[in-house]
């Protein structure tokens, strides 16, 4: 027997939604993910202070 539609659309929207690693919250998209990191968990850009990869440092 086919699983009804509705059915189906969750699954497949579980299985897309980012998935955070620390406290398995569910985020509807990849920026929110991001700032549900930042701001819950601490989690910050390493690289601020130095210089981006395509500065030549002049």
């Amino acid at each position: 027997m086919l699983a009804s539609f509705k059915d189906y659309k969750e699954d497949l929207l579980i299985c897309i939604m980012p998935t955070c690693t620390v406290c398995g919250q569910q985020i509807a998209n990849d920026i929110l993910f991001l700032n549900h990191m930042m701001e819950k968990h601490g989690f910050r850009n390493p690289n601020v202070g130095t210089p981006d990869r395509n500065s030549r440092g002049y």
